[in-house]
């Protein structure tokens, strides 16, 4: 196997057990913050311990920044359960090591993290394991955490994750914390500029989060709705293309921040009322019926007509040309006509078979029974 299929079959591993990871969390939070259902939340609970377990095998094949995320969301999880001292060996202490050897790095001078986009992430989201470094780590932490106080731009990344993680952690303690909150909105302020699909998404699922730390701010999740409609309107093309977990963190962000039933409209669509909507899909159904009823009665009177100038061919040897003639351009009418009823028909059926038009109709069709 050559270089690039390693680094292909890593990347997908990689991503399989993140987008996994991100599943389960979503999962997690949805049951137990938003919808409470112990049921389901026991299922996420089960599934994030499955992972933990695997963690330590995945993160000695493949030590990267993904893992670590991996390994904060399913801790999150295990943690707030008051669980997650059973997998201290196999994700807490391998997940502290990987970080430890990013802090080194850093430390050392060997990247940076205004240059390394990994290294932002791998530091970033240590913040939430800060309580069980070692003093020296912790130091470091704390110097960096200063950086986004003042918030400068090429440490809008790095601090894009530490937020996420303190947001994390703040909820894991229950407690309100002021300085995560401005942090939250200070890092909201600079980021909402940065077009760019996944960290948009990121900031906008941690403000819906921080709302279970004490720093609920609906301006801010409004002002990064309207950013993110911006985003999907300028490049559709890079959202096709985006991992399945940013399409799960965009999800659980959108029911966060109570805004899942909100609908993006493109520039050049009119929003309709639900009752106009209604009214429209109705009428839609009574023409379809009306065109379908006229569609089968022109298909008989054509049938008719034509079965009766054949017998009279049939019958009468020497049909005069004139009713020949006449003959032909009744049927020939009869068909054009029936062919423009067909495109009506066919058109109106292509309205009735769209997704939304579907979904009305069964709701309006449960209403009246």
């Amino acid at each position: 196997m050559v270089l690039s299929d390693i680094m292909r079959g890593i990347s997908e591993k990689t991503y399989r057990f993140l987008n996994e990871s991100w599943a389960v969390f979503n999962d997690y939070i949805t049951y137990k913050f938003l919808k409470k259902n112990e049921s389901k939340v026991k299922n996420a609970v089960l599934r994030a311990e499955e992972l933990a377990q695997t963690f330590v095998k995945v993160i000695q094949e493949i030590p990267t920044d993904s893992v670590l995320e991996a390994s904060v969301l399913l801790y999150f999880i295990l943690a707030n359960e008051g669980i997650s001292k059973r997998y201290e060996d196999v994700l807490v202490k391998p997940s502290l090591n990987f970080i430890s050897r990013c802090i080194d790095d850093y430390s050392r001078g060997i990247v940076s993290l205004d240059s390394s986009p990994a290294l932002s992430r791998c530091i970033g989201l240590s913040y939430i394991f800060a309580d069980k470094l070692s003093e020296e780590y912790k130091e470091v932490l704390k110097e960096l955490a200063g950086l986004c106080d003042r918030l400068e731009p090429p440490y809008g990344y790095f601090c894009l994750y530490v937020i996420l993680s303190n947001t994390l952690k703040a909820i894991l303690n229950r407690e309100k914390d002021e300085l995560l909150c401005r942090h939250v909105a200070n890092v909201s302020k600079v980021l909402s500029g940065i077009g760019i699909l996944e960290t948009i998404t990121l900031m906008f699922l941690t403000i819906g989060l921080s709302q279970y730390a004490g720093c609920r701010n609906e301006a801010i999740s409004l002002r990064l709705f309207q950013k993110l409609a911006e985003v999907l309107e300028k490049d559709r093309r890079t959202l096709i293309r985006k991992s399945r977990k940013t399409w799960i963190a965009l999800s659980l962000a959108l029911k966060l921040n109570k805004l899942e039933k909100l609908t993006y409209v493109p520039e050049g669509y009119v929003v309709l009322r639900e009752n106009t909507a209604r009214r429209i899909a109705n009428i839609l159904v009574a023409r379809n019926k009306r065109v379908g009823n006229l569609l089968s009665l022109v298909f008989t009177a054509l049938s008719i007509a034509l079965t009766v100038i054949l017998t009279l061919i049939t019958q009468i040897r020497e049909f005069h040309p004139v009713n020949m003639s006449l003959s032909l351009i009744i049927l020939l009418s009869m068909g054009c006509l029936m062919r423009i009823i067909y495109n009506e028909y066919r058109e109106i059926q292509g309205l009735l078979i769209e997704p939304d038009t579907k979904k009305l109709l069964v709701e309006i069709e449960q209403e009246t029974r």
